[in-house]
């Protein structure tokens, strides 16, 4: 292992616990380790290219953060990002994953690595060599434009410091145009009809949960069909109803737990394995869901405000928007129902009979 290949060194790390995580992601880094061994076989259909990962690291470390700083990225998100771009196809040398699910508790940098994944593709991916097309895709435009203008701000603190990317590139407030390759970066709501017409090389859906179904996943999946080096990542953190990222999650642990096979699919799900650990402050377990808690400086600041809120939400009896969003938990019950979902969900509970009756608010009015 070459000291800077930042994947191995992750899944070594976590697999031998000098990093906290949880089940999924060590079943993640456990998939790596077994793909590398796979590597050996000629007939196996990939390669790593850490030299290319390195590269897009150089890349991303130049680039400004929104308050003018540089960002040194931490090891989880080296392996996020070199995971994505280092392993290869042998067959023309196209990515190898062309979906990403990526998901952790908010406030770990999760819109920094959405601006960052399209810079990246907007300006150094070269297939196809024009007209690329990165797509900023959330449940309303308003939320789309966060990371947009994240990336808006980061290209723009970048053209003051170089003439060639000021004549390149035209930045306006709803889309990034790059004049050398005809190629564009937007952001657009989830509207399955209003997605048809793109044809993405890189689209990102962020806050996924609050997706009722997956038409919206499956019509840009649909329109990246010709694209040989594209890329569909949802980056999200779990909300308060199981609809499709919920459901989308079943499928992706039976990836893990090698019960379907998807050599193409990249996950990566920070969840917290136990909440009891939320709830008895056991903090040196936080990580498993805040990644960004490895960090110092950054588990300084961090820690306090969650062992606030976290106390907080104990006092007044309102824990589930906690352990939801800053431990990435999904809630027990949906909060528009009265009945607990894995109760509801058993097969030894008879279901209520509402054929051909009138309901209102689960009242039967017949």
């Amino acid at each position: 292992m070459t000291n800077n290949d930042y994947v191995l060194k992750y899944a070594k790390a976590v697999l031998s616990d000098e990093i906290i995580a949880c089940k999924k992601i060590k079943l993640a880094c456990q998939r790596e380790l077994d793909d590398r061994k796979k590597i050996k076989n000629k007939d196996y259909p990939y390669y790593f290219d850490n030299e290319l990962a390195n590269k897009v690291l150089k890349v991303l470390e130049i680039l400004p953060s929104p308050n003018g700083n540089n960002i040194k990225l931490a090891l989880f998100q080296k392996w996020l990002v070199c995971s994505l771009y280092g392993w290869r196809t042998k067959k023309g040398n196209y990515r190898r994953y062309n979906k990403a699910f990526i998901s952790m508790a908010r406030k770990n940098g999760k819109s920094y690595l959405i601006s960052s994944l399209a810079i990246v593709s907007l300006l150094f991916d070269n297939e196809p060599k024009r007209n690329r097309q990165i797509l900023f895709v959330a449940n309303s435009l308003s939320q789309a434009l966060i990371s947009f203008n994240m990336a808006r701000s980061e290209l723009n603190q970048l053209a003051l410091q170089s003439s060639s990317l000021r004549r390149r590139l035209t930045i306006r407030k709803k889309e990034i145009y790059d004049n050398l390759t005809d190629s564009f970066m937007i952001p657009l709501p989830s509207d399955a009809d209003r997605l048809d017409g793109y044809n993405p090389t890189t689209a990102i859906i962020d806050e996924y949960h609050a997706s009722r179904d997956d038409s919206v996943y499956n019509v840009l999946a649909s329109g990246m069909g010709q694209q040989k080096n594209g890329l569909l990542a949802v980056i999200s953190t779990r909300g308060f109803k199981r609809m499709a990222m919920y459901e989308h999650e079943q499928i992706l642990a039976k990836i893990l737990n090698k019960e379907i096979q998807d050599d193409r699919y990249f996950i990566a799900l920070y969840e917290q394995d136990d909440k009891e650990d939320v709830v008895n402050l056991n903090t040196d377990l936080w990580e498993q869901s805040n990644p960004l808690l490895s960090v110092k400086a950054v588990r300084d600041v961090m820690l306090p405000k969650l062992i606030n809120d976290v106390q907080s939400a104990v006092a007044s009896d309102s824990l589930t928007p906690v352990l939801t969003k800053n431990f990435n938990l999904w809630s027990d019950i949906n909060h528009d129902s009265f009945i607990n979902l894995e109760t509801w969900q058993s097969a030894t509970i008879a279901k209520p009979n509402i054929n051909g009756k009138h309901v209102v608010f689960g009242v039967d009015l017949s």
